[in-house]
């Protein structure tokens, strides 16, 4: 089982942004909010521990948007707004049958780490399912304040 498998198994509701609309998650905040409320919260969440600092995700975006790395995709739970969730990023002119992606997950309620994982990915059938092709880097921190 590859790890983008692994990591879809954890979240139950996405939003795709159309090519055209690639890098306007700012324009999209309401379908962002209501499929993936996670996305856009800043604070932790009430169960995490008060020493526990998050990295915002909204940050994550607007930094990697700079590079010109878009977010294509946001999956994560409807209700929760500090559940764990996961954007993809692909830069603009991506095309082919393989191309590089970040993957970011993220949670504020101090149950998961934050990941960043890089590598070329493809499309594997019909249906939109993708594989990794190769996973170049992988970064996971903990965001606990000693």
């Amino acid at each position: 089982m590859s790890l983008t498998t692994e990591v879809f198994k954890l979240f139950n509701c996405m939003i795709y942004f159309h090519p055209e609309a690639r890098g306007a998650a700012a324009q999209h905040a309401h379908a962002i909010e209501k499929v993936c409320p996670a996305v856009l919260t800043t604070k932790r969440g009430p169960s995490a521990s008060g020493k526990y600092q998050i990295f915002p995700t909204t940050t994550v975006i607007a930094d990697l948007q700079k590079k010109s790395w878009l977010p294509v995709e946001i999956q994560g739970h409807p209700k929760n707004p500090f559940a764990r969730h996961l954007v993809r990023f692909r830069q603009r002119d991506s095309e082919g049958e393989e191309w590089p992606e970040i993957i970011v997950v993220n949670s504020h309620d101090g149950l998961s780490s934050f990941q960043l994982t890089t590598g070329v990915f493809r499309l594997v059938c019909a249906n939109g399912l993708i594989a990794a092709q190769t996973v170049s880097s992988a970064l996971r921190v903990c965001a606990v304040a000693a």
